[in-house]
């Protein structure tokens, strides 16, 4: 049995490619260089190495000649964080900031292996303290473990009122430009520590979003417009539409109907209605998704059955299995096994 390799679930590359030519360099060509795959929006999920995707960014950094390019990007961020919309819809279904952190947890272990983020509270001290824990196998990866902690950074100094960072601690060495990270961050740094992680006091946690409609629709929805008129085709049809939002949004539970009928803006029997107008309906639409996902991962993936299931949004890999046999014949496992010998 193939072992599951260290993988990343892609990032929509259209805005860092964004950032990289703004910088004057091609994204493409940095890809190619390191053996990446990038992916942009026309394109539906993918994984790629997550050991590549570290290597490309430590090289964007000596290509444009960028020493804090983790940094600067983290920086240059839309004020959407269109690159962070499963995050964004994650907020819309929680009470407060600990309900988010529980859901995030959990899709960030679909989203990649290759890392994981936990946090600890010290009631002793208030404060909450979050973790970023590396892959053993994980090479250095400076540029890419600040671009992580400087979004997240973002994120909360835009958008949550009175969010303040105590420190931040790096396991790699200390190389210059504190202008850069007392730009980004806003608050004291330590190089060298025995992990990543950055600290904050515990009433944090307790932020109120206030529920599904209001903290951070707005966000998801310029986040899915963006994403949506990436790709003319998504717009020819309701059905396109619903389908390309899917494929940005599965991977956190959220992919029922009313949940993408108000990420639309729709009241949900009118999605249903104009589905229906169209010989369909939000099932089918969702179980073809679904179909056209698997079938490309299960062929050029080597992720476990399990994350695919997550991945798609299913309860268990039972129910994953079910579909698997209903859409192919087959379980997921075996119908891997036939695509690679297909090609071999």
């Amino acid at each position: 049995m193939r072992r599951e390799k260290i993988y990343l679930r892609s990032v929509v590359a259209d805005e860092l490619a964004g950032f990289i030519k703004s910088q004057g360099g091609n994204a493409q060509d940095i890809a190619d260089s390191v053996g990446l795959k990038l992916v942009f929006q026309k394109e539906s999920a993918a994984f790629n190495s997550w050991v590549t995707f570290c290597k490309f960014y430590e090289t964007a950094a000596e290509h444009l000649k960028i020493p804090y390019f983790g940094l600067q990007h983290a920086l240059a961020q839309a004020d959407d964080f269109r690159a962070s919309g499963p995050n964004i819809l994650i907020a819309l279904a929680v009470k407060d900031l600990r309900e988010f952190l529980s859901l995030a947890l959990e899709y960030q272990k679909i989203h990649t292996n290759g890392i994981t983020y936990s946090y600890d509270e010290n009631p002793h001290k208030n404060t909450v303290t979050g973790v970023l824990n590396f892959h053993p196998l994980t090479p250095p990866c400076r540029q890419y473990t600040e671009h992580i902690v400087g979004v997240i950074a973002q994120m909360g100094m835009r958008n949550l009122k009175g969010f303040k960072i105590q420190n931040v601690k790096f396991q790699h060495r200390y190389l210059g430009g504190e202008e850069w990270y007392d730009k980004v961050l806003g608050c004291p740094v330590e190089f060298d520590a025995e992990r990543t992680e950055m600290t904050l006091d515990s009433e944090v946690l307790d932020y109120k979003f206030g529920g599904k409609v209001q903290f951070g629709k707005g966000l998801l929805q310029a986040y899915l417009k963006h994403q949506l008129s990436k790709n003319s085709r998504y717009t020819e049809s309701v059905e396109m539409m619903v389908s390309g939002a899917l494929q940005s949004i599965l991977g956190v539970q959220k992919s029922d109907l009313e949940s993408v009928a108000e990420i639309l803006e729709m009241n949900s029997k009118k999605l249903q209605r104009l589905l229906k107008d169209e010989q369909t309906s939000f099932t089918q639409v969702l179980d073809d998704t679904r179909k056209s996902i698997a079938e490309r991962l299960l062929r050029d993936s080597n992720i476990s059955i399990s994350r695919l299931a997550g991945l798609l949004d299913y309860s268990s890999t039972e129910a994953f299995g079910v579909a698997s046999k209903r859409w192919f014949g087959t379980t997921p496992i075996k119908y891997r096994q036939s695509l690679r010998e297909r090609t071999e």
